[in-house]
């Protein structure tokens, strides 16, 4: 019989402490994941507001079951902590505005699919497009755009330490954002001829997504890079270049595509709507990568960005 989470949380924090011994803290920290779950998790760090690797336990609790299993378990923690610490930023200062306002950027979520995450994290809603911003800053280095990061996402607590108000944050986030993680948008050619080339397959140099107008908007990392549509002036930058009005199809957190809304093609619109839906069902896409199941729509003569109807 299995033993109870709880149970076997406390016995393998307890045998990591001892095994790690004094100037280390452990703690469970479970993690609740955009658009819904949770992931239970660990961290430990070599202060109370040091490096904090978080680790999964998930697998940990699957794997160790027998009795005498939890030392075994901890001995794994202790490796994968020892291992996530060489790469983590020292946040001794994180409780510090001064240290973290250049920092702190943001990203979007759907409104709805994450009520608990937003009750728990300072955010803007945009309710024209049921999409919300929260708030993070990356504490691992990006060592080549597309990438994971490591980041610790801001919450009520962390602001109050820092004393600035809410709307504060959010403009420092926004500024930070656009300076730190400027937008690019690519073709369609140039993202599949760039995957090509990354894996060392040649590219015989011909559209192979034939003539369509389409691309892809994200920022140079690759991370978070659906946040670039509200960039100031970077729809009506593409909107100009493309001579039409934009359909905006939300393809993850990470990037948007863009189609020019030609008159004679507004009967795409379901087409379009099935297109994301089938990108946001689909395995090669995890579910806290997800944007929205809406497709947007920029209007160039009003400037505005709403829903597609």
């Amino acid at each position: 019989m299995k033993k109870e989470y709880d149970v076997f949380i406390q016995e393998l924090i307890r045998e990591v402490e001892a095994l790690l011994g004094k100037g280390y803290h452990v703690m469970r920290s479970d993690y609740v994941n955009p658009n819904g779950g949770t992931r239970r998790m660990i961290a430990i760090s070599d202060s109370l507001y040091g490096t904090a690797p978080c680790i999964c336990m998930d697998a940990y609790y699957e794997m160790y079951q027998r009795p005498g299993d939890i030392p075994l378990a901890a001995a794994d923690v202790v490796k994968a902590y020892h291992s996530q610490a060489q790469e983590a930023f020292d946040l001794s200062r994180v409780a510090e505005w001064g240290w973290a306002q250049g920092r702190v950027l943001f990203r979007l979520v759907d409104t709805g699919w994450n009520r608990e995450l937003l009750e728990q994290a300072p955010h803007k809603d945009i309710p024209e497009l049921g999409l919300s911003m929260v708030i993070y800053f990356p504490v691992q280095q990006v060592k080549a755009p597309g990438e994971g990061q490591a980041a610790v996402r801001v919450l009520y607590s962390l602001l109050e330490a820092w004393g600035v108000t809410e709307e504060e944050l959010i403009g420092q986030a926004l500024r930070n954002t656009q300076q730190q993680l400027p937008a690019k948008a690519y073709s369609i050619r140039e993202m599949i001829q760039g995957s090509l080339e990354g894996e060392g397959r040649p590219s015989d140099g011909q559209d192979v997504c034939g003539r369509l107008p389409m691309y892809v908007l994200t920022n140079e990392q690759k991370l978070y890079g659906a946040g670039c549509m509200l960039y100031e002036g970077v729809l009506e930058r593409e909107a100009e270049r493309l001579g039409a009005d934009l359909y905006i199809l939300p393809s993850s957190v990470h990037e948007v595509m863009l189609f020019p809304a030609l008159p004679d093609e507004r009967g795409a619109l379901d087409e379009l709507r099935n297109m994301v839906a089938g990108i946001n069902r689909s395995d090669a896409l995890l579910a806290r990568d997800v944007l929205s199941d809406q497709v947007f729509y920029y209007d160039r003569k009003k400037r505005k960005l709403t829903v597609a109807v």
